[in-house]
């Protein structure tokens, strides 16, 4: 089961029992498997059913870059039977493997999520506040990776620091989204109202940046004899398949498939684009590369 919560506030725990908190913000089947039927979530209740279970305490493993949301989560966890871990980056690769000192556990989270679900090579574009990519090659080994604005925290910066141009919500960008999907509407390159200009410019250049990152990873993975340089226990990415995820990643995902996903416009060339290849004796385009679109990437990696 995957749910999502707000993130929590100091000012909310200061006037809100813990517990509560906790119960509020669970779904039905942990709130029946922590608490039981009963509709009060009281600490007799979780110690009662913590003594039904084979594994009394409940495990909760936490992947974060945010000390304080640690900090607010071990305390609402710590009001029932548990043990709390923070994850951190050797959980996911070693040293050996290519992790380096300042790469975020997040990354090194989703990595393995890719790697889980399709084997090396990986490679993961990550849209959140942030923007990243992180790849691995053939062998196993981090290759690295790069960090840039989120689509939203572009807009916000663009607000910010001018005067004339306006706050575009993340609702506006995902109606947009629609609306060039589902009516044939795509961005122009050329906007002609500022709104649509903001947002244009801002899907292009990752749309560019993402098939330039696809391009070096294939160059750097793409070996005739690479499927025996890995371990027999592995998987092995043989498609290619490059993973999106965060809350941008559908619309990620949507602008490395052909033609841009059709949210902004393109132009029919013969360049290798949006996972093209060479053709075959038939006439029949080779996919080199598949994108696809997985929001519980970093679940799969815990």
């Amino acid at each position: 089961i995957f749910w999502r919560t707000p993130h929590l506030k100091e000012s909310d725990m200061e006037n809100e029992d813990l517990l509560a908190i906790l119960s509020r913000n669970l779904p039905d089947d942990p709130h029946d498997h922590i608490f039981g039927k009963s509709v009060d979530a009281t600490l007799a209740d979780a110690i009662s059913q913590s003594q039904k279970r084979t594994a009394p305490l409940i495990s909760i493993y936490v992947v974060s870059t945010n000390q304080t949301q640690e900090a607010l989560l071990a305390k609402i966890w710590n009001t029932i039977p548990s043990r709390f871990f923070v994850m951190t980056g050797e959980d996911f690769f070693k040293k050996e493997e290519g992790r380096y000192d300042t790469m975020g556990t997040d990354r090194l989270a989703t990595l393995t999520g890719a790697v889980h679900l399709h084997g090396h090579p990986a490679l993961v574009f990550d849209g959140g506040t942030a923007t990243t990519y992180s790849a691995t090659d053939a062998h196993g080994k981090i290759l690295g990776g790069g960090i840039g604005p989120g689509i939203a925290s572009k807009f916000r910066s663009l607000t910010k620091d001018t005067d004339a141009l306006p706050d575009i919500t993340t609702e506006e960008v995902i109606a947009r989204v629609n609306e060039a999907q589902e009516k044939g509407k795509p961005l122009p390159t050329f906007a002609r109202n500022t709104q649509e200009a903001m947002m244009a410019d801002a899907f292009q250049e990752f749309a560019l940046k993402g098939r330039n990152v696809i391009e070096h990873w294939l160059g750097k993975s793409n070996n005739s004899n690479e499927e025996n340089t890995i371990s027999p226990t592995q998987k092995f990415n043989s498609d290619k398949r490059v993973i999106c995820t965060g809350g941008d990643g559908d619309i990620l995902m949507q602008l490395l498939q052909p033609h841009y996903g059709g949210v902004i416009e393109h132009i029919e060339t013969n360049n290798r684009s949006g996972g093209g290849g060479s053709r075959s004796k038939d006439g029949a385009l080779a996919r080199r590369y598949i994108v696809e679109s997985s929001k519980h990437l970093i679940h799969y990696g815990i």
